[in-house]
């Protein structure tokens, strides 16, 4: 599924949907075992900059094998997210480079966006490198 980013936003348009996490083959390749389902709603708006932005929230819970006992560990996400458009690689370079501005991540406005691997990149980004039970 891909969107345009600068439609999307403007629109105030927004998609929601379950993923399996088995299913996504990149969150396979770094978490062993894992198993479980994440909700997601991305949704578009205009910010008080009067920029685009993403807004991403991820909620669910998965499992998958304790790096320590090997026995599955329960992990509960929940996270939310405003990724700010930029028109271009420069802008995004200036905002992240500029330390008065609040913008610690960004994407280019490309004409389309895969919505899946958008939202993938999220999740793999809250996944623990080292899972593992409290105790252990």
């Amino acid at each position: 599924m891909e969107i345009n980013v600068l439609e999307f936003a403007k629109n105030k348009q927004s998609i929601c949907s379950t993923l399996d996490v088995q299913n996504l083959e990149r969150v396979k390749e770094i978490t062993e075992g894992i198993q479980g389902a994440l909700s997601f709603k991305l949704s578009g708006d205009i910010n008080e900059k009067n920029r685009a932005v993403l807004k991403l929230y991820i909620c669910g819970k998965i499992t998958a094998s304790c790096q320590n006992c090997l026995e599955l560990v329960e992990i509960t996400v929940e996270n939310n997210i405003v990724v700010p458009v930029f028109n271009t690689e420069e802008e995004l370079d200036d905002a992240l480079l500029d330390k008065n501005n609040a913008d610690c991540d960004g994407i280019v406005a490309n004409t389309q966006l895969n919505v899946l691997d958008f939202v993938e990149d999220e999740i793999i980004m809250l996944i623990p490198v080292a899972l593992r039970h409290e105790n252990c």
